[in-house]
């Protein structure tokens, strides 16, 4: 394969004195991870990906791959995701209804002009895409997540 961190269970237990075998059941058992979820690793699903493929990251040890890579196999979506959608529909609602009517409150509740009003909406459309970068830049930065 490429250079994609893709490894057997045989690359990861080479060099640490573990056969392939027994990486495996150290997988399934979910030792060495360190505080490895219990409850995952006697649990009906398999740690071993279907096509054998342990996919893991730069520099891991054999340890880390007790950690899971890889997505589970399932046959619906995972229970968050329909919370996602309804935030990002909730969010686009009020984006594009705030920008619809931003202008008419401004020149009638206000009493702006059209061109001041112009140029306020302006300004609200380019801090609503500058200010997520600076977010992803505070959090990156100086929260260290994401």
């Amino acid at each position: 394969s490429s250079r994609s961190n893709h490894f057997t269970a045989s690359t990861l237990a080479r060099g640490h004195g573990v056969s392939e075998e027994e990486h495996t059941e150290m997988l399934l058992r979910g030792d060495g991870a360190g505080g490895s979820d219990a409850a995952s690793a006697s649990s009906s699903e398999s740690s071993v990906p279907p096509d054998g493929v342990f996919r893991t990251y730069p520099g891991a040890s054999a340890a880390a791959g007790a950690f899971r890579t890889y997505p589970l196999n399932r046959r619906t979506l995972p229970p968050g995701i329909p919370y996602i959608i309804v935030n990002e529909g909730a969010e686009r609602f009020s984006y594009y209804g705030m920008k619809a009517i931003l202008v008419i409150f401004f020149t009638h509740d206000l009493g702006m002009s059209d061109a001041l009003a112009r140029e306020y909406y302006h300004a609200f459309t380019a801090a609503c895409y500058f200010f997520p970068l600076c977010g992803a830049l505070l959090a990156e930065t100086v929260l260290g997540k994401y």
